[in-house]
């Protein structure tokens, strides 16, 4: 993943991002690889821009989700981020909402997000950064 690799346990991943790019075969994810069974807690406010290489499992926002328990809210991609390799495996947001890049230099784009304290942004001109 662009932010981690594999997770399992526990996860709280609040106001993250991840901008670089992801080359793999199987569960590769913009901002998480893989979430592994039994895996619970939250993921939301996040993002991620890199593109994403892969020919399984392999999604925008979390490779593949095995937890099958985490609550995972308000987080969002940037369009047109995924090659799909021999298998096809890259499409899917897997988490995040899909927005393109002049949505995602936007503040109206991000529902909940706190740009007052946590976030800010250069409308139409950059993403978001961490205050």
């Amino acid at each position: 993943g662009g932010l981690i690799g594999h997770v399992q346990g526990t996860i709280s991943l609040t106001n993250c991002y991840a901008t670089g790019n992801v080359d793999g075969v199987d569960r590769m994810g913009g901002l998480i690889g893989y979430i592994l069974s039994g895996t619970t807690g939250t993921i939301d406010n996040n993002y991620a821009t890199g593109t994403v290489t892969a020919s399984a499992n392999s999604y925008k926002l979390i490779g593949l989700d095995s937890s099958g328990a985490l609550t995972i809210t308000d987080n969002y991609v940037l369009d047109n981020t995924c090659n799909a390799g021999a298998g096809g495996g890259c499409a899917e947001t897997n988490g995040g909402t899909q927005l393109i890049d002049a949505e995602m230099k936007a503040e109206a784009s991000y529902n909940t997000w706190d740009f007052g304290s946590n976030w800010s942004i250069v409308e139409g001109v950059s993403y978001p950064t961490l205050q």
